[in-house]
């Protein structure tokens, strides 16, 4: 199990950092062109900026809804333990 989280952990910060050289790519090569599209090279970044801040943040979100899940599960082991020791001893 370990290993599966550890290769998801990769490929997410592999696919953030692709994300990352893309807009630094994308912003560079519209900046430097020689058209009127050189302009929006800032509003390109920007938009990018937020857009790579929006997939970290709902990664960051749906781990949050993982944890809770994880927490409830045990929660519930304990309670249905604590119910069958009452039962017993009742």
């Amino acid at each position: 199990m370990r290993f599966i989280v550890d290769f998801y952990r990769y490929v997410i910060l592999a696919g953030i950092a692709l994300m990352i050289i893309g807009l630094i790519y994308g912003t560079l090569r519209i900046a430097t062109d020689h058209s009127e599209l050189s302009n929006l090279s800032g509003s390109v970044l920007a938009l990018g900026v937020l857009a790579i801040g929006l997939v970290v943040m709902s990664l960051g979100m749906t781990a949050v809804f993982i944890s809770v899940h994880d927490r409830h599960a045990e929660i519930v082991d304990e309670l249905r333990a604590i119910r069958a020791e009452m039962e017993r001893r009742a």
